[in-house]
């Protein structure tokens, strides 16, 4: 593979809006060369923790849904059912040094934090970039909190990042890259689907990976940018009106 890969990897950040490691990869990608996908990982370790729910499965789903809807042709969006270091692992076997990932640093659970730590023994090991880029206003390896507050607001003030300028990103090699990492990881057993070229499929349903006890929650919040922007309208235009005079009531 002549020029590099440049791989975003997404986790609770399915979005294209103030997503800076799209918009480091595509940066990069048109500076250096190379090829810019989207990888989502389907991690049956992290989804079996006792914190995780069909319902936060099917949100997921659902905004991976509009995310490949919203991307263009050239620009794949994987789907693979695999642990984090498991896809990583494969990534790094088949293309090692010639792949560079993007991503929002960490800010689950105790399970996914670990996952990302062996990530990154992996890829010190390999000599592989990771750029990851802090999220949620969240600062690591604080020694007190003396200055979160000031960081906090530091970083609440930023400008959002719009959607990226897809616009002239040549995706070199691309057809060839996609294809190549689809079959890579699908070698290893894990299987994988570009979402932006077929409908989501069968061996990524939610009853596969939790048990039949565990149902979806008819009235949960639906996923996608679409519906978030809906319910946030809704409650400034109604349901926010008494809120800062009934947040503290459990009835009202």
């Amino acid at each position: 593979m002549p020029k590099p890969l440049h791989l975003v990897w997404l986790k609770k950040d399915l979005r294209l809006q103030d997503h800076a490691p799209l918009h480091h990869a595509i940066t990069n990608a048109r500076e250096m060369g190379g090829s810019v996908a989207l990888l989502y990982c389907l991690e049956p370790k992290l989804l079996g923790q006792a914190d995780s729910a069909p319902q936060h499965f099917e949100f997921a789903k659902e905004c991976l849904a509009e995310l490949a809807n919203q991307l263009p042709e050239h620009l794949p969006l994987l789907l693979v059912k695999a642990n984090g270091l498991q896809a990583m692992s494969s990534i790094a076997e088949a293309f090692s040094s010639e792949v560079k990932v993007y991503s929002h640093e960490e800010t689950g659970n105790w399970a996914s934090f670990q996952r990302d730590l062996a990530v990154e023994a992996l890829f010190k090991e390999r000599h592989m970039e990771w750029h990851q880029t802090p999220t949620n206003a969240v600062v690591r390896r604080l020694k007190n909190r003396d200055v979160w507050g000031k960081r906090w607001l530091e970083a609440m003030q930023k400008p959002t990042l719009p959607v990226p300028d897809f616009n002239g990103l040549k995706q070199q090699n691309l057809p060839d890259v996609s294809s190549e990492l689809l079959e890579k990881l699908s070698h290893s057993g894990l299987p994988c689907v570009n979402l932006t070229e077929k409908p989501w499929p069968q061996w990524a349903e939610s009853r596969f990976f939790y048990p039949p006890e565990l149902v979806d929650k008819p009235h949960r919040q639906k996923g996608g940018r679409t519906q978030a922007e809906r319910c946030l309208a809704g409650f400034f235009d109604g349901r926010g009106k008494n809120y800062r005079v009934e947040m503290s009531s459990p009835l009202s």
